[in-house]
């Protein structure tokens, strides 16, 4: 009788200890720090808020960067302020510290918008003598758009960027800090000016995302324009 009590004893130690290993193994780790750039381009939208980083907004037609806790199957969701009914994106992501994934919210709000979800990888780090642009297209019910800086030829820095397109960066010499690039935004197809930007340098700032948004043939706060996005060093 002794003895079985004794096997008893040691199984139960035994089985204890294979349920603590077996849940070490599964927890997930948090540590470190992952940065969401969320673009908040909506048409007729409001303010956005990222689960990640719930006390912090984003309002519409800009964008700001959030950040939350990194580590492995990490829900991040974008959701209406005030309402976290009304959700926009949600995905399951593994983000190391130091991580940036850049969220883009466009289309027409509230029951029709269009997300769209990256890390970044190909930023350029901080230089002092040249500097980088991109464009991404986020017009919704735009055409195809072409870029070139003003004086150039249509197309020069992007040939065709489609709806949700995200444009290449693309380096240029930069002689003063303060000196400004007029970039020319143009219908891809036919050449048309859409419009123009002046780009002005920001000290400390040598890397810079265009987003052309907005309506087709919308006024006020739905007109086109060219939301400016500064990365600042790496």
């Amino acid at each position: 009788m002794g003895n079985r009590r004794f096997y008893s004893n040691i199984l139960m130690v035994c089985l204890l200890v294979f349920s603590l290993c077996s849940c070490k193994k599964n927890e997930i780790i948090r540590s470190g720090t992952v940065s969401y750039n969320v673009v908040n381009v909506m048409v007729g939208g409001n303010a956005v808020v990222l689960n990640q980083s719930p006390q912090d907004s984003v309002v519409n037609r800009s964008s700001k960067v959030l950040t939350g806790t990194g580590g492995d199957h990490l829900y991040v969701s974008a959701f209406s302020y005030k309402n976290t009914a009304l959700n926009y994106f949600g995905v399951d992501v593994n983000g190391a510290d130091g991580d940036l994934f850049t969220l883009m919210l466009s289309g027409f709000w509230p029951n029709s918008v269009d997300a769209f979800f990256y890390k970044e990888i190909s930023i350029p780090p901080y230089s002092d003598s040249t500097l980088s642009v991109r464009l991404i297209n986020l017009l919704k019910g735009g055409p195809a758009i072409s870029v070139n800086l003003i004086g150039a030829a249509p197309g020069s820095e992007v040939a065709a960027l489609p709806y949700q397109g995200i444009g290449t960066f693309k380096s240029h010499l930069s002689t003063s800090v303060a000196a400004p690039f007029t970039f020319e935004i143009r219908d891809a197809t036919n050449g048309t000016l859409l419009s123009s930007y002046i780009l002005v340098p920001v000290s400390g700032v040598s890397a810079y995302t265009l987003v052309w948004n907005g309506l087709l043939g919308g006024t006020e706060n739905q007109a086109p324009g060219i939301l400016q996005i500064n990365h600042g060093k790496l």
